[in-house]
């Protein structure tokens, strides 16, 4: 009896082809990884051997997924086509440490990648980009020695190495050049670029972060803010500091020493009185019962907005996908929104600070 595991493996990709493309169906695409292990080990090894693929670093692992999170490590000697964006800055900085590992480690994954994209961007506003040296990358950075790294091993047969809001500093394009073993292309925001000049900057040796510095700041504490497990004092000593280490277990009534003996002798500090008397109690109870009444008539403007919403899914199921030039010019729109309020942020904040940049 003919199984869907005896069929011929040109049929078999086939199916898989037409399951696990862009027009497949999601749930049946990821249903079939699930088939049994040689469905699986077939279904994955082609999944990852004809998409594409982005992945942003520096970014948090998870189980399994240790270089390139959150792609599984037993899965990317089957890539083929990658895109790692890569945010640069201050070669001193951990966050740029940490991306260029990433790079250097590509390799070693044992992937035989057709080509291997590397965007390179700058989380600086256009305004303070152009005045600063963050986002230039000497022929010593830690980004540009990874990138030695990559070129000159022939993981790829293509590397394309693009440039969003980011330079190399001057010679730096030319010396990668003479050491790729394979096609090594530059881009400047997606569009192939054959000017060394435009993807390269002479340095100022100005920092944004260079008035810190003079303050007496470290790079520890002008790294981007990463999520904790609570709340925790300001790592830069300011006039508010006092606020965010105040802790009420700590304010005792009775044993400051700004009291007065009246107000230590008082009856706030005597046990055997209650500082609760049965009217408050009562007035608990009362506002107990109308917060109950309140969440029940919640529940059912709810379950009246859901029933809603039902008529309205299989409409929205039907709607057409916006072309792709209107999608690109919402985004256009958009970032340029975004970098007229972060260049009005910047001139505020050297107005205050670094008026030699203006």
């Amino acid at each position: 009896m003919k199984t869907f595991t005896t069929i011929p493996a040109e049929l078999r990709n086939e199916v898989y082809e037409r399951i696990l493309s862009k027009d497949g169906r999601e749930v049946i695409a990821g249903a079939i990884f699930r088939v049994n292990r040689q469905v699986h080990r077939e279904a994955t090894s082609y999944y990852y051997e004809n998409g594409n693929f982005f992945v942003e670093t520096p970014t948090s692992n998870t189980p399994g997924a240790t270089i390139l999170p959150p792609i599984a490590d037993k899965y990317l000697r089957y890539l083929r086509n990658l895109s790692v964006y890569a945010t640069t800055g201050q070669g001193s900085m951990q966050n740029v440490q940490d991306a260029a590992s990433t790079i250097a480690t590509l390799p070693a994954i044992r992937a035989r990648f057709n080509k291997l994209t590397i965007v390179i961007w700058s989380r600086l506003s256009n305004l303070l980009n152009s005045r600063v040296d963050d986002s230039v990358m000497d022929w010593y950075h830690p980004i540009t020695v990874a990138l030695r790294g990559v070129v000159a091993s022939g993981v790829a047969r293509q590397v394309v190495v693009d440039l969003r809001g980011a330079w190399f500093a001057p010679g730096v394009v030319n010396q990668l050049q003479s050491q790729a073993i394979t096609p090594l292309d530059f881009y400047r925001s997606g569009a192939p670029c054959f000017d060394p000049n435009d993807l390269q900057r002479t340095l100022s040796g100005r920092f944004a972060s260079t008035h810190l510095t003079a303050l007496g700041v470290d790079n520890a504490h002008m790294e981007p803010p990463s999520p904790g497990p609570g709340p925790s004092p300001s790592p830069v000593s300011s006039s508010l500091s006092t606020l965010d280490t105040f802790s009420v277990s700590s304010f005792s009534l009775g044993n400051d020493d700004g009291l007065s003996a009246g107000a230590s002798s008082s009856g706030l500090s005597e046990p055997d009185v209650p500082f609760f008397d049965e009217e408050d109690i009562q007035e608990w109870e009362e506002g107990a019962e109308e917060d109950e009444d309140v969440e029940m008539g919640m529940e059912e403007e709810e379950d009246e907005e859901e029933e809603d919403l039902e008529e309205f899914r299989d409409e929205d199921l039907e709607m057409e996908e916006v072309p792709q030039a209107e999608a690109d010019a919402i985004m256009a729109n958009m970032y340029e929104v975004e970098q007229m309020l972060a260049n009005e942020r910047d001139i505020s904040y050297m107005v205050n600070f670094m008026p030699e940049l203006l």
